[in-house]
This record gives structure tokens, sequence and C-alpha cells, in this order.
């Protein structure tokens, strides 16, 4: 008997869940006219392009329930619905009358080698940054914020090809989160290599990568605080689009990060201090076997960030939003008719300072 067919496989687990919301999302794309199929065809044929922007409000037209699963569970079902994107170009662009040469270049330059993704524009569910938590993980949100900082594009490493050094065997697809992950056995049922993999870079996929940092608004600050600040991960489209000193919406999700520059920093490091007393006295430990924390090994912390998928200018107050209602219309056209008006300005500058009028 082969050796192989001796140690048991572990099946792999369905996500019936995601098996679901991929198929209604099919469903959805297919209530697309044919200009719209064909906007983007020709959007996700340009190198440059490789997201969908979907519109919330008309998706929970469309499904309500669907909807509420992705706004609950976006960050589970986002690599399903990018699947759902995938099967219906390849099943609906023989249907789509478009020129022939066109249809070629888009089979081979989307379908085969371009991974695509969804984005959603227009949701209502805002937070402030102040009322982030980890309840709100993984759920589909909007934010706004004032850019403060913003950090040079790279491209992250985000699907990953390993080749075992042992047996030369092939890793594919080992997703990478946010820092650089290995898979922890070689995939050869006879191979117990869990350490030795060499990189394979043709086959593995990068993305343009940028990270941000927004704090509150004043408006959203409260009296006496320092505002807080967020950190936003930004991929593909969304690179370069916001910069410092602008006001911006941002739609995505909260996530944590590992916080592995905490591994590096100088200074002591951290071990384990609880000993037994007396135990060293008499030349041995009675603690046992620890592992690598008793040997000074820093713990991985993490912190929160947020991956947004969509970005766009956050809504000023302008002269003409404070005139839309006609109250407020009728309240500054009283003001401008009063002769006294520059001395009620006058007096209702510091009232608790008497005199000084020409510097008020």
């Amino acid at each position: 008997m082969d050796i192989a067919q001796q140690v048991p496989q572990h099946p792999r687990v369905r996500d019936v869940l995601a098996d679901q919301c991929q198929r209604l999302f099919f469903e959805y794309l297919e209530t697309f006219d044919e200009n719209e199929k064909k906007t983007m065809i020709d959007e996700l044929s340009q190198p440059q392009r490789s997201t969908v922007l979907i519109n919330y409000r008309h998706l929970s037209n469309f499904n309500d329930r669907l909807s509420r699963v992705i706004q609950d569970e976006y960050y589970r079902l986002l690599p399903s619905l990018s699947r759902g994107l995938k099967q219906f170009f390849r099943e609906h662009i023989p249907k789509i009358a478009i020129e022939a040469e066109k249809l070629e270049r888009f089979k081979r330059t989307v379908l085969n080698d371009k991974e695509l993704y969804v984005a959603f524009s227009d949701v209502q569910m805002r937070y402030k940054l102040r009322n982030l938590n980890t309840s709100k993980m993984g759920m589909l949100i909007r934010i706004t914020g004032q850019v403060i900082r913003t950090y040079p594009v790279h491209p992250e490493l985000v699907s990953a090809t390993f080749i075992c050094s042992d047996c030369q065997m092939v890793c594919p697809d080992v997703e990478q989160q946010f820092r650089f992950t290995q898979p922890l056995m070689c995939r050869n049922p006879v191979c117990n290599n869990r350490s030795h993999f060499a990189l394979d870079l043709t086959r593995s996929r990068f993305v343009d990568f940028q990270k941000v940092r927004i704090q509150e608004s004043q408006s959203e600050l409260p009296h006496g605080n320092i505002p807080r600040c967020l950190d936003i991960i930004m991929r593909n489209e969304c690179v370069e689009q916001a910069k410092p000193g602008d006001r911006c919406d941002f739609i995505g999700t909260l996530i944590v990060l590992p916080d592995v520059s905490q591994l590096s920093m100088p200074g002591v490091r951290s071990e384990s201090a609880q000993r037994t007393q007396g135990a060293d006295d008499k030349g041995y430990s009675a603690e046992g076997v620890r592992g690598l924390k008793a040997l000074g090994v820093r713990d991985l912390t993490y912190h929160l960030a947020f991956l947004a998928c969509h970005i766009t200018p956050a809504e000023q107050t302008t002269v003409a939003t404070l005139l839309s209602s006609d109250s407020k219309k009728k309240r500054i056209e009283s003001m401008m008719s009063d002769k006294y008006l520059f001395e009620n300005l006058r007096t209702s500058l510091f009232p608790t300072i008497y005199g000084n009028d020409e510097i008020k």
C-alpha cells in the first residue's frame, strides 16, 4: 500500500454562508443591463483597474437579506464575492455584444491573469473614530476623518506560492495575514517539513499597498479630549487618492494588524517572572518546562486598523448648505437688514470682558 494513502487527510470545510452569498451576488449581477456590463468590461480591461464598484443601496433594493449579511460579515464574504464576480464574467462574456478582439483581450488579461475585487459605495452605517472597537471588526461600515500623514506606495504580497526545500512540493495560494506567512507544514503527506520553504515570486500575487493615518475632525471631538488617530490600509485603485489635509469618507472594515515592529524594538525583553520561592536556592527550578516565553521571547501584540475599499471626499459645510434651510435663510436676511449688526457682533464677542470695543 502507498504510504501517502496511510496518512489521514483532513477534508476542507465549506463555508455554506459564503457559497449562498456568492450565488445571490451572481444573481444580482445578472440584473445589470447591457450598457452597465459593457462599462464594467471597459474599466476592467485597463491594466490599472481591477475593482468593480457596487452601489450598496441598489444591492439592498434587490435583496435586503443579502445586503445585511454582507454588512455584518463583509471581511469573511469578500473572497466569495470576488469569485462570484469572476464567475459572472466567465458565463456572460460570450452573451455580451462586443468586438471579438476586445473579447479575446478581456479573456486573456482579466479572466486568466487578473484578480478581481468588489468595492461598495453609498454605505449608510457611519461610525465615529472614538466609537470603533472590536465589536465592529469585519463589518462593512463608513468612517470620516482628516488625513494627517501618508506613506509611500509599495507592493504587498497577498497570496504566496512556496516550494518545499525538502521534497520540492509546490504550496500555492498561501494567504498572507498582513505579515510574511509561511505554510504551517508541507502539503506532501509523507513530508514533515515545517520551516524550510522558498518563495516563488513568479507564481505569487502582489497588489499596490498604501497606509495613511487619519484623526478625528474638530466637529466630532469632545471638549477637552485629544483627537484619536487610526491607520487606513488602502489597496489597488484606492492608493494615492488621499492627501494630507483632506477630509474623506472611508468605506471598508475594521481589522487587527500584528504589531511586528514591537518585536525588534530595543529594550529589556519580557520574560516570565513567576518563579517558585526557594527553588533557585536549591539549585533547580520547580516551575517545569515553560517553552519560549520563559526564555524572554516577546509576545506578538496587535492594533486596530481600517481596510478601505472605497474613498470619497467628505461633505464640507459651505454657504450653500447653511442656506439650505428656509428658517436659517430668513434669519441671515434679517441680520443683514439690521443697522446695528456690527454693534451686536461686537457685544457678542467675549461678553465677560468689559470695554475694549475697538479691539473687539
